[in-house]
């Protein structure tokens, strides 16, 4: 068996994990440039080693911030909200202007859950408080009847048992501080008929968990504030900051609750453009990263650490649109929709772009692609973290990992490794950072059951947009740089705002992504020809046979993307048969929504069937149909 021939296109950004001790500090005036100034000739030195003080004055941190401040000041960019049309919007204007080309957008279909206005008010004075509906359970919306809910509004605290002693909350709507854990299900279970979540107190922080990264994780939290696989028809709901303290005011008082939140078919944008390489413009590198944020109540969904990926794609594009700057492979930036939707803004790219897409010219281009670094980043610590996995797809088991990516990853991984030294050694400063780009079977047999993500994540699983590609028959190579051992106690709740961001921390992050990325750029002939020098591996110079996971669509498998066709249909005791539900026999009502979960926890899609109650689930890892 012949491993996947690679073009030599392109290098991805890595940054490694570096133990080193910090070396001594020396004069770096004379080294400085111009921050938009870099020219290929300014990276060397007179004595011809590399110079990397180019690319770290080109981090612009404050241009980060004004794109971030921009992004979460909309309030939310949850896909299908008018904010996060203005979001792409921002972005394809930016894009236009920093000099891109072919800049547009690829369009694509999701279905979410939409809120539609909620509030509660006070039956005697008629004051009325804005709500923001919290995520269904499972499909079952936070929603109301037309004429709404009416109650006597109680305060319980953290929900537990005790806090509903001597209340009346059969028949209530209760309010709980956004820290109570599950309980939110006590007040269900004790007939109260809503909750609302108060908003954290000062300097109280808002852990959500979202999901464990645990080898045996299956479901996102035990402390969310929904239900993912359970249909409770039971409204939940929470109330920002600015007007919590009339809400408190509140209690005792009967109220009633008015809330439209309804599953709809949404448009989603992905925002395209390009910087054709003046050397090999046939080869593309891709760099991406996405724009939509979200919160378990997403019409409050700031997401301002959930910003700094675009925002810092959007200063990368400005700065290599520059004919001074201009890379020697073609830079395909894209900024990805629907991330919280499944990763359908990858997924639907994906489809759209790579055998047996219908669309030729899209196909073309994918072809082309040599690899991806996908932006991901937050500022809980200062450390790197480049990674091939997910969980979306592979899970934070890292599934059969002792099957082996190409041997050049583990060589890229060498050669980033000299880089980062001489970074270090170069500026005096330690900075630290995590790559894993491939997996060799004399050092990392405990991978075939764990992943890297998993042990340096140490709280949380996140899906990154990378992960679709690796479903791929020959896939390009793909990694997301995000930020090691970083908790992210505020992703995907209201309370991801930009006085949260550490900016220091999020230079030192770029700073070594830049050095490692812009070199890179420079010299990506060397990626094709460098034979490790600093690590002597026993074996590691040795050819495999086997390169590829099974789920990158290697011979035994015999599938690419995997796509599932199905029709939506209702047992017939007449006939003692499946009827198929078509548009007729659904009469007013919507057509049936689809939910499918794959067989890692976060993998989790919802789309509509069609007027003859057909549908297609597209973008399935083929790892589902390993007979093995």
């Amino acid at each position: 068996m012949q491993p996947r021939k690679i073009s030599p296109f392109f290098l991805l950004i890595v940054v490694v994990l570096s133990s080193l001790p910090p070396v001594s500090s020396h004069s770096t005036e004379s080294n400085k440039v111009n921050r938009e100034g870099f020219d290929q000739s300014s990276f060397l030195s007179s004595a011809n080693e590399y110079n990397y003080y180019p690319n770290i004055s080109a981090v612009n941190v404050s241009a980060v911030k004004e794109h971030v401040s921009f992004f979460s000041g909309l309030g939310t960019r949850a896909t299908g909200y008018p904010s996060n049309i203005e979001a792409a919007e921002h972005i394809l204007e930016k894009f236009s202007l920093s000099g891109l080309k072919n800049v547009t957008y690829d369009e694509f279909s999701v279905a979410d859950c939409l809120g539609y206005g909620a509030n509660i008010t006070v039956l005697e004075t008629g004051e009325t408080i804005t709500l923001h509906p919290i995520l269904p359970n499972l499909v079952v919306p936070s929603t109301t009847p037309p004429e709404g809910i009416t109650g006597r509004l109680i305060y319980a605290g953290t929900g537990t048992i005790r806090e509903f002693d001597r209340k009346e909350v059969n028949g209530s709507i209760v309010l709980l501080e956004w820290n109570s854990e599950s309980n939110w299900l006590n007040a269900a279970r004790l007939g109260a008929k809503a909750v609302i979540f108060l908003p954290t107190k000062p300097k109280e922080i808002a852990f959500s968990l979202y999901a464990s990264a645990t080898f045996s994780a299956r479901s996102p939290s035990p402390i969310a504030k929904c239900l993912w696989d359970a249909p409770l028809n039971f409204p939940r709901f929470y109330v920002e900051g600015s007007v919590a303290a009339a809400l408190n005011q509140m209690i005792g008082e009967i109220v009633r609750l008015v809330s439209t939140h309804r599953w709809t078919k949404v448009t989603g944008r992905n925002v395209v453009g390009f910087v054709e390489g003046w050397e090999r413009p046939d080869g593309i590198i891709v760099l991406s990263s996405y724009y939509d944020s979200y919160s378990e109540a997403p019409t409050s969904a700031p997401g301002a650490q959930e910003a700094l990926g675009i925002s810092t794609l959007l200063e990368l594009a400005r700065i290599l649109a520059k004919p001074e700057n201009k890379p020697p492979l073609t830079i395909m930036f894209i900024a990805f929709g629907g991330h919280h939707q499944g990763l359908e803004g990858a997924r639907s790219f994906v489809n759209e772009h790579f055998y047996p897409a219908q669309n030729l010219t899209k196909r073309e281009i994918g072809a082309r692609i040599w690899r991806l670094y996908n932006l991901d980043s937050s500022t809980g610590t200062n450390l790197t973290f480049v990674t091939e996995d997910g969980n979306s797809y592979q899970g934070a088991s890292g599934g059969r990992a002792f099957y082996l990516r190409p041997l050049s990853e583990p060589t890229y991984e060498d050669l980033l490794h000299n880089y980062l030294d001489e970074l270090n050694i170069q500026t005096g400063k330690a900075y630290g950072a995590y790559l894993k780009l491939g997996y060799r079977p004399e050092t990392d047999q405990w991978l075939a059951t764990h992943s890297a993500a998993a042990n340096v994540m140490s709280t949380k699983i996140f899906t990154y947009d990378h992960e679709p590609f690796k479903i791929l028959p020959t896939p390009p190579y793909v990694y997301t740089v995000t930020t090691l051992y970083d908790r992210r106690p505020y992703f995907r709740t209201p309370f991801d705002t930009i006085e949260k961001v550490n900016w220091e921390n999020l230079q030192t992050q770029l700073e070594c992504t830049y050095a490692l990325l812009l070199r890179s750029l420079i010299e990506w002939k060397r990626i094709e020809t460098y034979k490790p020098d600093k690590v002597s591996r026993p074996g590691f110079e040795e050819p495999f046979a086997e390169f590829y996971y099974p789920w990158y669509g290697k011979t035994e498998m015999r599938v690419a993307c995997g796509v599932i066709y199905g029709k939506v249909a209702m047992w017939d005791e007449d006939v003692a048969f499946w009827k198929v539900l078509n548009r007729t026999d659904l009469g007013d009502l919507p057509n049936p929504l689809v939910f499918f979960k794959g067989t890692r926890s976060l993998h989790r899609q919802f789309l509509f069937a069609e007027d003859d109650g057909s549908f297609t689930v597209a973008g399935i890892s083929h790892s589902y149909y390993n007979p093995v």
